[in-house]
C-alpha cells in the first residue's frame, strides 16, 4: 500500500500559528493535523451510520477539545 502525503492548512502554517500565539509552541502540528482529518472524516459518515445531529455535535465538540490551550 502507497504511503499518501498531505498537508493541512495548519502543517503549512506552523510558524505563524505558534508564533503568534494561538497555539503553544510545542504543539504536535502533526498529530492535531491527523487528529482532526479523523475527526472530519467522522463527522462526514456518521449521518450515513443514523447518527442525529446531537450526536454529531457531541463528538464535533468531543474533537474540538483536544485543541491546545495557550
Amino acid at each position: 500500500m502507497q504511503r499518501v502525503s498531505f498537508r493541512l492548512p495548519c502543517q503549512s502554517q506552523q510558524g505563524s500559528l505558534c508564533g503568534n500565539g494561538e497555539l503553544p509552541s510545542a504543539a504536535d502540528i502533526d498529530g492535531l493535523a491527523w487528529h482532526f482529518l479523523g475527526v472530519l472524516q467522522a463527522a462526514m459518515n456518521l449521518p450515513q451510520a443514523g447518527a442525529s445531529g446531537r450526536v454529531l455535535r457531541r463528538v464535533i465538540d468531543l474533537g474540538m477539545s483536544a485543541w491546545p490551550l495557550k
